[in-house]
């Protein structure tokens, strides 16, 4: 299985390119923190190059800029190409299936950039849950994981659980 799920920031605007008349793409990284400090303290991150193809690239390139919140959803794709010079070099990317809005609606994070706003987004792009997917005509978005509250994680917050410390291995 070749499943990539991260959460982070843009670390550019996303500049989307049409490669061919009924094709856009777009390429960009996003800043995911690691979760444990180093040496000195420090919180590091790593940033990870993303691919986004039609739909969801026209999608990063509407409603994202950098410093958004942004959660990705992909495979992992190792490819070769040969830049200017003539050199072999390869790149290992995510390829993104899925792309999900992250933090509070319309809120501003700490570059002063608004991550979305309801009235943006298209009513027929609208979900509760903030998660988008493109359709097989490529043409509409539709939810990924809806919770009748909006809130993907609400079910398992308020469900009760079984399981006790006991159960647990460490």
């Amino acid at each position: 299985m070749n499943k990539v799920i991260l959460v982070g920031r843009m670390t550019a605007d996303p500049d989307v390119k049409q490669v061919r008349e009924d094709t856009s793409v777009v390429r960009f990284s996003v800043a995911v923190s690691r979760p444990f400090e180093n040496s000195n303290g420090e919180r590091t991150a790593d940033f990870i190059n993303c691919v986004a193809w039609r739909a969801q690239a026209d999608f990063v390139g509407r409603y994202f800029r950098k410093g958004s919140w942004i959660g990705v959803e992909g495979r992992l794709q190792n490819r070769k190409y040969d830049d200017q010079n003539g050199q072999t070099r390869s790149i290992t990317e995510v390829v993104v299936e899925a792309v999900s809005f992250v933090g509070n609606k319309g809120t501003s994070d700490n570059t002063g950039v608004n991550s979305f706003r309801d009235e943006d987004i298209p009513s027929d792009h609208r979900r509760n849950n903030n998660s988008f997917v493109p359709s097989k005509n490529n043409d509409k978005f539709d939810d990924v994981n809806e919770s009748k509250s909006g809130d993907v994680f609400s079910d398992m917050l308020n469900s009760s659980s079984d399981i006790t410390d006991d159960d647990l291995n460490f």
